[in-house]
């Protein structure tokens, strides 16, 4: 399983990606989300995810000043 996390500002878009992942049956563990750079940079801290699944706009910034 490949440890993922999800960085999206948008509820719905959330909801999305982990339906396609679940249904898609896709070798991805979902270890967490976040909703803003600031959050996004500490849950990647925290877990050292192999994926991460990220939005370009984000409230308090860009996903590549994230990155």
């Amino acid at each position: 399983m490949i440890k993922t996390v999800i960085i999206d500002d948008e509820s719905s878009a959330l909801s999305t990606i982990k339906q396609i992942i679940l249904l898609g049956k896709l070798q991805v563990n979902i270890i967490g989300t976040a909703n803003s750079v600031e959050s996004g940079v500490k849950l990647i801290e925290e877990n050292n995810p192999e994926l991460v699944l990220l939005d370009i706009e984000l409230g308090d910034g860009t996903g590549f000043e994230l990155l």
